[in-house]
């Protein structure tokens, strides 16, 4: 199965395999101080605040489209 990502969606990969624990204290932060790009509580809508985790999100809806189309 082959997923296409642009290059952007990659370099998000690579960065949340890299920065887990620096967005744990990222989130940590924004919650406090009610950032909304770093903090990782939904919104009204359901959709995440946090910007890194806004991007994970739409790559996980990518993958499960290819999945579901088998």
């Amino acid at each position: 199965m082959k997923i296409d990502l642009t290059l952007n969606e990659a370099r998000v990969i690579q960065d949340a395999l890299d920065a887990t624990s620096l967005c744990r204290s990222g989130c940590y932060m924004g919650y406090k101080s009610d950032d909304e790009d770093l903090c990782f509580r939904l919104n009204r809508n359901g959709n995440y605040r946090c910007k890194l985790m806004r991007e994970i999100d739409s790559i996980n809806c990518k993958i499960e489209e290819v999945m579901n189309k088998g």
